[in-house]
């Protein structure tokens, strides 16, 4: 049987800050890691068995998002590059 590809997520905690960022600290859903599995209970088996100090955190509410691609294909952008366009180049969202 195929193996499925999955990621966790959790919406607990928040993400600092660069240093010299005058913006603020925020709160977002942070990527835990991924596995493959059967299914998603096989998956975040996996992902324990392999990264044991996932128990030791404050993590509690962990969210499982199948993914159809490697992770590693996935397309990337660059903020950087929105940055330089105007307001007017950037599309409306669907």
């Amino acid at each position: 049987m195929n193996k499925r590809k999955f990621l966790f997520l959790t919406f607990e905690g928040f993400t600092y800050s660069q240093k010299e960022s005058i913006a603020p600290d925020v709160e977002n859903i942070q990527v835990i890691g991924y596995s493959e599995g059967k299914d998603e209970y096989e998956a975040f088996n996996n992902f324990v068995l392999r990264n044991s100090w996932i128990l030791d955190t404050g993590f509690n509410e962990i969210i499982c998002i199948e993914v159809k691609q490697a992770i590693s294909e996935g397309k990337r952008f660059y903020l950087e590059e929105f940055r330089s366009l105007s307001s007017q180049k950037l599309h409306t969202p669907i």
